[in-house]
């Protein structure tokens, strides 16, 4: 349920809200710099490039699912067996 969710937030706001739950929230902030590097690499950073890749496609392909899988089998090589998914 909570990917549900966090997949439906708008894309760079939801690495920022995770960071932000993670840190405050969670009170990574307790364990110092290591807690703030940790969380920021990440629950920023790391979710960042991949909401960075998800929009680079979306701008490429729109919401077409076909033009999606094509894609990420011609430059990322990922083959899928079944394009009706």
């Amino acid at each position: 349920m909570k990917k549900h969710q966090y997949a439906r937030l708008p894309l760079f706001w939801r690495s920022f809200a995770y960071f932000c739950y993670r840190y405050v929230w969670k009170r990574a902030f307790l364990d110092g710099a290591t807690g703030f590097v940790w969380t920021f690499l990440q629950g920023w950073w790391y979710r960042t490039l991949v909401d960075a890749k998800i929009f680079e496609i979306k701008l490429l392909c729109g919401n077409n699912k076909e033009k999606i899988l094509q894609h990420l089998k011609n430059h990322y090589h990922i083959q899928f067996d079944d394009l009706n998914r």
